[in-house]
C-alpha cells in the first residue's frame, strides 16, 4: 500500500491536478500545487477552498473560520442574484432592452438583437466621439463584449435583454477601449468621463450574469 501511496504522491506532486478532498454543507476543497490558501463563493452558493498540497485540514479550517463574515456576504449575495434570476420566464415572456412583453407567436432574439444593437452602439460611439471599423454580434458564455486592437468591436447577442443603461455600460466600457487597451486607472478613469455612475451600473449588471449562459434564439 506504501508503494501505491508513493505512486499516487508523485503522480499528484507532477501532474498538479486538483484533488477533490471534501464535500460538506456546500464547502468544497481542492487541494494542488500552489502555495496559499483562497475561498470563492461559485454562482451555485458552493464554496470552493484552494489549498496547497499538503496544508492540514486544522489550517483549512481555520483560515476558512476566519472568512466566515466575508463568505456569508458573499453567499447571500449569490442567493439575490438566484432569486433575481428566477424571477426571468423565458417561456411565456420576451425581455427586450430592460422591459417584459407577453412572447408572441414569432419572436427571435437573434433578430432583434441585429436590428437594435447596431443603431445603439453607433449612436453611443458618435455621442462620445469613438470609433470602431466593425461590429460583431455573437453568444459567449463569459463575457459582455471586448474591444480588438484592430478596432473590431464585439458585443454578446444576449445583450438585447439588458436595460438600456446596462447596455450602455457595456458598449461603453469596451469603446473607451478604443483609446485604453486595458484596465487600468487611466481606462477606468476615460469611463468615468463618460458615465460619472459606471460602478453602480458594473455592479449591477452582475446580477444578469445567469444571462450569459442561455443561448437565445
Amino acid at each position: 500500500m506504501r508503494k501505491y501511496a508513493s505512486m499516487q504522491n508523485r503522480f499528484e506532486k507532477e501532474t498538479g491536478i486538483d484533488i477533490i478532498i471534501r464535500m460538506e454543507n456546500k464547502i468544497l476543497i481542492k487541494k494542488s500545487k500552489r502555495k496559499t490558501i483562497s475561498i470563492q463563493v461559485l454562482d451555485d452558493g458552493t464554496v470552493q477552498v484552494k489549498a496547497p498540497l499538503r496544508c492540514s485540514d486544522k489550517n483549512i479550517w481555520q483560515f476558512v473560520n476566519s472568512k466566515s463574515s466575508w463568505i456569508q456576504k458573499q453567499i447571500d449575495k449569490t442567493n439575490k442574484k438566484q432569486l433575481f434570476a428566477s424571477s426571468f420566464n423565458f417561456e411565456k415572456n420576451i425581455y427586450v432592452l430592460g422591459k417584459i412583453y407577453l412572447k408572441p407567436a414569432k419572436f427571435s432574439y437573434n433578430k432583434t438583437a441585429q436590428l437594435y444593437l447596431p443603431k445603439i452602439a453607433d449612436d453611443i460611439a458618435n455621442r462620445l466621439g469613438c470609433s470602431y471599423k466593425e461590429l460583431k454580434l455573437k453568444h459567449s458564455k463569459r463575457i459582455w463584449g471586448s474591444f480588438s486592437s484592430t478596432k473590431q468591436l464585439m458585443l454578446n447577442k444576449n445583450c438585447i435583454v439588458l436595460p438600456l443603461e446596462l447596455l450602455e455600460y457595456v458598449i461603453i466600457h469596451e469603446l473607451c477601449h478604443s483609446k485604453e487597451m486595458n484596465h487600468s486607472p487611466k481606462f477606468w478613469q476615460i469611463v468615468e468621463s463618460h458615465l460619472p455612475d459606471y460602478k453602480k451600473r458594473k455592479e449591477t449588471l452582475k446580477n444578469y450574469a445567469f444571462l450569459l449562459n442561455l443561448k437565445l434564439q
